[in-house]
């Protein structure tokens, strides 16, 4: 009687030890998908809080339209159509699409577009 007993105990300890280890894996499964999460930004992440000023936004808003990239007012303000344009811009000089007035993206777009008379 003894013996069962304790095979009971054993076997129910074991049992106990075996649900809080898959629990405890999957607690710690989940804070790494969690962590993982968190650390991907995307690589456009905070690309209309740049200081660029206004008349620098108007000229590269006027070269992407003439460039048939933007297609919305000249308005000397940091939006996301003018990244979006911006990053599209990018993608087709080979440039990493980050929304960046960087001094690559703006050589390159003085370069691309047609010099106004």
């Amino acid at each position: 009687m003894r013996f069962f007993r304790h095979r009971a105990l054993v076997v129910g300890l074991a049992l106990v030890a075996s649900a809080c280890s898959q629990e405890m894996a999957e607690e710690k499964a989940r804070a790494a998908a969690e962590e993982a999460q968190e650390a991907i930004k995307p690589i456009d992440d905070g690309a209309t809080e740049q200081d660029v000023d206004a008349e620098t936004i108007k000229k590269v808003q006027q070269q992407l339209t003439s460039l048939k990239e933007y297609m919305g007012p000249i308005t000397g303000e940091l939006d996301t159509v003018t990244i979006n344009a911006l990053e599209a811009f990018q993608r087709k000089q080979d440039i990493t699409p980050d929304g960046r007035f960087n001094p690559e993206t703006l050589q390159a777009l003085d370069a691309a577009a047609p010099a106004k008379s």
